[in-house]
């Protein structure tokens, strides 16, 4: 498989995963053939990257530390979850809520998952629209999130606060205006201040709720506070914000980078975890928390197309669990972009070669 941008998708190639809708079902199933309509709709949906079939590259399989069944029943109780507390929200009174004990089920599914892969580096193989971002967010920050709790040798309990509150983190988002939340260009400062509630309106719904922790809801709370004191709703600095909202900043930060939103397009991983460095060494986010989520997230997605430093030109064919940022990369084509019997480099094993950039024309070259 290929994952190709929708920008230079052409009609006629077919899919090699599924694409999401809105309520988790498949928008657009596997070996669907696209047309040069459905291709437009993918634009205006906010797809920016899809995988299609090529018979080179078709032994190629992208597994993700939870399976794309689950994750799909996860979008549906997450969606459900959210829409059912913004309706309860201000009925204070009421302290336990049935479909938060289901969510918590739920999760506790997404981390027995988890728990029985091998390993658990993050790819990025999920597609799915523009209008599902809240709750795709919500799911990819909670798996990011319980992956640093189980590197931090977390026990079970804490993994699982830890991983309900990294989930819920963006609740309070559900009661801002989607005019705000999906705006183009850049807000208002009164726009701004509206959004940044957001925080403090999720958490004082979920510390009100018997079925969350309290400290599941300060993720809510203190998942926009920086370690130098930049961030909102209480500007805290260093030890004040909780282990919790550290790691859940980061995850939270990480994966909106690399998510496509209204107002920009979303970056490849090793982009992301460049700007997040960035971040540490200003003194925003926990150093040593960004060194160990680097090691769980694949900075070079498998079928994305690459540029070798001896000028080859191919894809990630496979990622080394010990070592992410070294892939295996098919070749295909050769320096002058000429087509070739497909084979193989180890960059792990050959120290000298360098991935110096993402190929953007590759796709057409093969």
């Amino acid at each position: 498989m290929l994952l190709v941008q929708t920008e230079q998708l052409r009609a006629g190639v077919k899919l090699a995963k599924p694409i999401y809708t809105n309520t988790g079902g498949i928008l657009i199933s596997v070996h669907a053939e696209l047309t040069t309509g459905m291709i437009r709709k993918l634009r205006e949906m906010g797809i920016s990257t899809v995988y299609i079939q090529d018979e080179r590259t078709e032994d190629i399989r992208v597994e993700n530390v939870i399976s794309d069944e689950t994750w799909i029943e996860s979008v549906s109780v997450l969606e459900k979850s959210f829409k059912k507390m913004r309706d309860i929200g201000n009925q204070w009174g009421r302290k336990s809520s049935p479909h938060l004990a289901e969510f918590r089920g739920m999760f506790e599914r997404i981390l027995s998952e988890m728990e029985s892969k091998q390993n658990l580096l993050v790819h990025m193989s999920s597609i799915y629209t523009k209008d599902i971002y809240l709750y795709s967010h919500a799911i990819n920050v909670g798996i990011y999130s319980a992956i640093l709790g189980i590197s931090l040798k977390l026990n079970q309990s804490q993994i699982l606060d830890l991983g309900v509150g990294a989930m819920l983190h963006d609740l309070g988002k559900t009661f801002i205006s989607p005019e705000i939340l999906m705006k183009p260009g850049r807000l208002s400062v009164q726009e701004f201040e509206t959004m940044q509630t957001h925080t403090t309106l999720g958490y004082q719904l979920l510390r009100k709720t018997d079925d969350v922790s309290l400290m599941s809801a300060h993720c809510a709370m203190q998942h926009h506070e920086r370690l130098d004191g930049s961030g909102y709703p209480r500007q805290l600095r260093n030890d004040e914000i909780h282990l919790y909202g550290r790691i859940v900043g980061i995850c939270d930060t990480y994966n909106a980078l690399v998510s496509n939103r209204s107002y920009r397009k979303a970056e490849l991983p090793h982009t992301a975890l460049e700007m997040l460095y960035a971040y540490a060494l200003v003194g925003k986010f926990d150093l040593s928390l960004v060194d160990r989520f680097q090691k769980y997230v694949v900075l070079y997605p498998i079928g994305l197309s690459v540029i070798l430093s001896t000028g080859e030109r191919g894809i990630v064919s496979h990622v080394h669990a010990s070592f992410p940022s070294r892939p295996v990369i098919r070749v295909l084509a050769n320096p002058a972009g000429e087509p070739v019997a497909p084979y193989e480099r180890d960059l792990s094993r050959e120290l000298t070669v360098m991935i110096s950039s993402c190929d953007q024309e590759l796709f057409d070259a093969v």
